[in-house]
């Protein structure tokens, strides 16, 4: 029990941080007073200042739109990439990252995916971090709440439609906190590979074989 809290509360200490800060603020409206003046270098040099300790879909969404007018598609495919881990619903995310593709000279099929794996997706991108640890604070002080209220009840019936509310909530808790962890990792791991360099060798065994 004390492992989850642990855990519970570091998720909940995640959900609060964001682009709220001052400095990050500040840094966020240069950014994009420099992009809107087509000084792209600097706008790029603040938005990466804030991605070191802040994410969020607009500042990587801006970051892919700068890397396209520096005519980088692969970094502006990546940034893509991650908001869209963020937020997979953005219209005009999803509108410029297929603008982003189409400028790859390489194509590659995109392999079919299954409908659950879009609805897990769905389920775990980082805009829902916030709602699975509201969710989890809401039902565990709810479960305090109702066992506090057990304690003085006499009436067997009412007694046990309290405690079954309880076990529920309790599941409901660890349920949103398992939610909570796979988004945050969904947000930060990836499977995926964007190449960058204009050619790659690649073999067909770990140690070496045909090229």
């Amino acid at each position: 029990m004390r492992a989850t809290l642990i855990v519970f509360f570091v998720f909940l200490q995640q959900a609060l941080i964001g682009m709220n800060t001052d400095e990050a603020d500040t840094l966020f409206a240069l950014a994009n007073d420099a992009y809107a003046g087509q000084d792209f270098e600097k706008a790029l040099d603040y938005y990466t200042q804030i991605a070191a300790e802040y994410q969020s879909c607009a500042l990587e969404f801006n970051l892919g739109n700068t890397y396209m007018k520096l005519n980088d598609i692969g970094h502006a495919i990546l940034h893509y990439e991650r908001a869209m881990r963020i937020d997979p619903n953005d219209e005009d995310l999803l509108l410029n990252l297929a603008i982003a593709n189409q400028r790859v000279m390489d194509k590659i099929d995109t392999i079919p995916t299954l409908q659950l794996n879009h609805l897990w997706n769905q389920l775990v991108a980082g805009h829902t971090l916030k709602t699975w640890t509201w969710i989890s604070v809401l039902a565990w002080f709810t479960v305090v709440v109702l066992f506090a209220f057990r304690l003085f009840l006499t009436n067997p019936v009412t007694r046990r439609i309290f405690s079954i509310s309880i076990v529920f909530l309790i599941l409901v808790t660890v349920v949103t906190i398992s939610m909570s962890w796979a988004t945050a990792n969904h947000a930060n791991q990836s499977r995926d590979a964007i190449i960058m360099t204009a050619k790659v060798d690649v073999v067909n065994e770990p140690n070496g074989g045909q090229t």
